[in-house]
């Protein structure tokens, strides 16, 4: 039973019980339609047959809850729900219990992973100097320990971190490195990722027609993906840049297309 599971912290949680195969009932006190949300979506869950069941058909907790390991993932989960909803201090919370959660387990490449989305969520709070501090450090870890598949998040997040505070040459070679890096363990949403960030340094280095031809990569990798937000995201910088070098009816057509 999880009250105010309409909005903020209350929903993520109840979306991610009912991931994990939990029966979920919904309260609130006056959004009821962000609480039909959350219930449409427990609801569709279950009947796609979701999560684990008992021979009753009622579902059960899985078997890591109450582990130290297990709370950890659950609270990066939820604390990544929170921050692709835009809770960004919720989320930090939770990157912290998961933190604390991996420490006292002595599992370090839950840390790592935690300190990431820790500095993202400092990141996106305009909190520069602890968005720094925590990436660098999961960054180091990552790399100690041959986490190959987790490097190129990391080199992204301090990349858009150089970005924004104007380093811009760091920037790019951050960038640049997360791209080989996704490209070596095959993560094509990371290349994509990657392909975008570039484009943003190399507008602002003056190299538009650069920067053109990176976002037209990652509009089409992320096309392919059918990861319709990043793509739309693209789309529309890229028809920024299109207006900054004078080509109205260019910036039209992928302004209409991220539209």
């Amino acid at each position: 039973l999880i009250t105010g599971a309409s909005r903020g912290i209350g929903a993520a949680t109840a979306r991610l019980a009912a991931e994990r195969g939990l029966a979920v009932v919904v309260n609130f006190a006056s959004d009821e339609r962000g609480a039909s949300q959350v219930a449409a979506f427990a609801l569709v869950l279950h009947i796609a047959g979701c999560g684990p069941e008992t021979s009753e058909g009622r579902s059960e907790p899985p078997d890591d809850v109450g582990d130290a390991s297990g709370i950890a993932a659950t609270s990066v989960d939820l604390g990544e729900q929170l921050y692709r909803a835009g809770e960004y201090r919720a989320s930090l919370e939770a990157f912290t219990d998961a933190d604390d959660s991996a420490r006292t387990l002595g599992d370090s490449a839950e840390v790592a992973i935690a300190l990431t989305w820790s500095g993202l969520a400092h990141y996106q709070l305009g909190q520069y100097s602890g968005a720094l501090e925590l990436g660098t450090l999961a960054l180091e870890m990552k790399e100690r320990l041959g986490m190959a598949s987790e490097i190129p998040r990391s080199l992204n997040a301090l990349g858009l971190l150089a970005w924004q505070e104007g380093r811009l040459g760091d920037a790019l070679d951050l960038h640049q490195r997360s791209r080989s890096a996704a490209v070596a363990v095959d993560d094509v949403r990371g290349i994509g990722r990657s392909l975008n960030n570039l484009a943003l340094v190399l507008t602002d280095l003056g190299d538009l027609g650069g920067a053109e031809a990176r976002y037209v990569e990652a509009i089409e990798t992320f096309r392919a993906l059918e990861l319709i937000d990043f793509e739309g995201r693209a789309l529309t910088n890229l028809g920024a840049l299109r207006m900054e070098v004078g080509d109205p009816v260019g910036a039209e057509q992928a302004l209409m297309a991220a539209f």
